[in-house]
């Protein structure tokens, strides 16, 4: 699964892409709006797009002048369906945080980094998951961290690869460790502080 666009899971077209759009806000778009939002897709594309799903119902259309604009069209049977699907990325958050908010001892800090974050994922992308143990020793997890790889993949179809680090191996160790970086700059977080962790690992706040 494609965390930043879900409903390519069933569906590899353009459509899905629009469709993410419109389930992500109640807005009015037109298709120059869209093009925007939409990298690598041409207008002509678009507007094919939307006609289609127009006439199927689930798009609404507005005459803007000499231009329309188009939104989810809610009240559509499939609406919340489609809805549910453009909310996974949400749904698989949460369900980490869940399961880590249970473990004993609990990380300290959690976050997803990579490309599931950056928006480059492809079905194939592995899933990083970086874990900060609080002790000397992450063999207390072993059996956790191996059960929650295993769940999170059977969610989302994608290889999970967890980072585990202790704080004692991550105090400094921002220079040393590119990778801290990018999950202090860019990782989506999901337990403790994010800038308790930036003054860990000896980055700046940016």
């Amino acid at each position: 699964m494609l965390l930043h666009a879900p409903l390519r899971t069933i569906t590899p077209t353009l459509d899905a892409d629009i469709l993410s759009v419109l389930a992500g806000a109640e807005n009015w778009f037109t298709v120059s709006q869209l093009h925007a939002l939409i990298p690598g897709r041409s207008r002509e594309g678009i507007r094919n797009a939307l006609a289609r799903l127009v006439g199927q119902g689930i798009v609404d259309t507005l005459p803007l002048g000499s231009m329309r604009s188009h939104r989810l069209n809610r009240e559509h049977l499939a609406a919340p369906a489609i809805l549910e699907l453009a909310g996974l990325r949400s749904v698989f958050i949460d369900r980490l945080r869940t399961e880590l908010d249970l473990w004993s001892p609990r990380p300290e800090f959690a976050a997803i980094f990579g490309s599931a974050t950056l928006g480059r994922m492809t079905p194939v992308s592995d899933i990083d998951l970086f874990l900060l143990h609080p002790g000397p020793s992450i063999s207390s997890w072993d059996r956790a961290v191996d059960v929650l790889a295993e769940q999170a993949t059977r969610w989302t179809g994608n290889a999970v690869h967890p980072l585990i680090m202790t704080t004692t191996e991550t105090d400094g160790a921002g220079e040393a460790e590119p990778v801290l970086h990018d999950i202090a700059d860019h990782g989506v977080l999901l337990l403790g502080s994010a800038t308790a962790f930036r003054q860990l690992i000896g980055t700046a706040a940016s």
